[in-house]
């Protein structure tokens, strides 16, 4: 086995209305009639991923949270950085203290919100689950946390965090997504990492590892590997891939791995 595929959700491997593209299927289904692994690898849970797998009928490695807990074909984890207790604590208290914006907390199987807003009902909707409503300062306290996610509309708002929080708690990566939203893990786990953790269980050769992604959560992929940007990436994106492919709406992921069987 020296083959692998590696693709992103949102935004990449899913179209515009988070559902999966007839070119994407055929591409998979190509992928497990020729034993080639094809790994997603999401900012979702493990849960937010399960309707997108399901529909695969091809269980491979996932990797959830943006690299910071991989799983098995079997769901079992072969790879998991929760983030430090007292360091997520003071960096969720200094965050409710200095800006006014909405926070997810994820453990591996539970989302906590404070309460039930447009963009929680938004979010829900996508991924098919359910949050929880309950003190978020308690569960970061006390629980093993995988990540802090935050709706931050106001781009400016977003760019002095990203600016912000990095200087001063560097026991954590940050990363936007989805263009509003502010990722926080361990500084340890990112896709990267995710992509590295699946080419060791396959026994798979980087040199043939291709990623595809959307966004900037997505980059650490190029490092274990050919990295290919979706065309509706932002142009910073699509600057640092190796190549690019059609866009999310046009199956850009399947047309690629397609087009790669005949080479």
């Amino acid at each position: 086995m020296n083959r692998l595929f590696v693709s992103d959700l949102d935004g990449t491997f899913l179209n515009s209305e988070s559902e999966i593209p007839e070119k994407n299927l055929a591409a998979v289904k190509l992928c497990k009639d020729n034993g080639i692994p094809f790994v997603c690898c999401s900012a979702r849970s493990p849960q937010g991923m399960k309707t997108v797998l399901d529909k695969l009928d091809y269980p491979c490695v996932y990797s959830a949270f943006g690299g910071a807990l991989t799983l098995n074909e079997r769901g079992e984890t072969i790879d998991s950085i929760t983030m430090d207790r007292q360091e997520t604590f003071k960096i969720f208290r200094y965050i409710k203290q200095r800006w006014n914006v909405e926070c997810f907390v994820y453990e591996r199987d539970n989302w906590y919100v404070e309460k039930v807003t447009d963009i929680v009902r938004w979010e829900s909707n996508i991924v098919k689950i359910q949050p929880i409503v309950c003190d978020q300062q308690r569960i970061v306290k006390n629980n093993d946390i995988y990540k802090l996610l935050y709706y931050v509309p106001d781009e400016d708002v977003l760019k002095e965090m990203l600016t912000t929080l990095p200087r001063m708690f560097c026991e954590f990566s940050f990363a936007k997504s989805s263009g509003f939203y502010l990722e926080v893990t361990d500084a340890a786990a990112d896709k990267g990492r995710a992509v590295r953790v699946a080419l060791a269980y396959y026994g798979a050769d980087s040199s043939r590892c291709v990623a595809f992604g959307d966004n900037f959560n997505d980059l650490p992929m190029a490092e274990a590997g050919t990295f290919v940007a979706v065309a509706n990436a932002p142009r910073q994106v699509r600057d640092k891939a190796d190549e690019v492919c059609c866009s999310n709406n046009d199956g850009g992921v399947g047309e690629y791995i397609i087009g790669m069987s005949g080479r």
